[in-house]
């Protein structure tokens, strides 16, 4: 009897054990197959909002106005170093948007569960959601322009109750380097 209570208690360590590994493989596996479904479902968000497309358009403006910034500051630089840049900045095009796009699916990973990524995806698929992005994109752009429209206004009755209350106080106004 010994013996056989032996067995048993070998066998069912021997079955915990391989149970375990079973299940530490599965688990391995789920684990994986969650990662690249998160993965997946982030990807398909930044398809949704058309990330890609904007990302290039954002560039694209971006390099624009370097542009026109490098030719203000060197009137005298000839007009094929213009060119040999603007070759140079469109071939790194393609590499910049697409690191772009990995960030920005990492972001949505962090801050979103798969099952979030995928409803936020479906609305954005709809075509309420493509109004949507189009609308909030004409939206933010307004916005920037009222913003510094507001910020100036703001800035400047800062500005004059603040050389007031300066003078009020007999302060000078001259330069600091004296």
């Amino acid at each position: 009897m010994k013996f056989f209570a032996s067995k048993v208690v070998v066998f069912f360590s021997f079955f915990v054990v391989f149970s375990g590994a079973v299940s530490s493989q599965s688990l391995r596996i789920d684990t994986e197959t969650a990662e690249q479904l998160h993965h997946a479902a982030a990807a398909r968000l930044a398809a949704a909002t058309n990330f890609r497309e904007a990302a290039f358009a954002q560039y694209q403006s971006e390099i624009a106005g370097v542009m026109g910034q490098l030719q203000q500051s060197n009137p005298g630089m000839p007009g094929r170093a213009f060119d040999i840049l603007d070759e140079e900045f469109e071939a790194i095009m393609p590499k910049v948007v697409n690191a772009m796009l990995d960030a920005t699916i990492e972001l949505y990973k962090d801050r979103f569960s798969t099952l979030e990524l995928n409803e936020i995806s479906s609305f954005y698929e709809s075509s309420l959601g493509q109004k949507a992005l189009i609308q909030m994109r004409s939206i933010a752009s307004i916005g920037i322009d009222q913003g510094k429209l507001i910020g100036q206004r703001y800035g400047k009755e800062a500005a004059n109750k603040a050389i007031r209350r300066i003078r009020e106080e007999g302060l000078e106004l001259s330069s600091r380097s004296r």
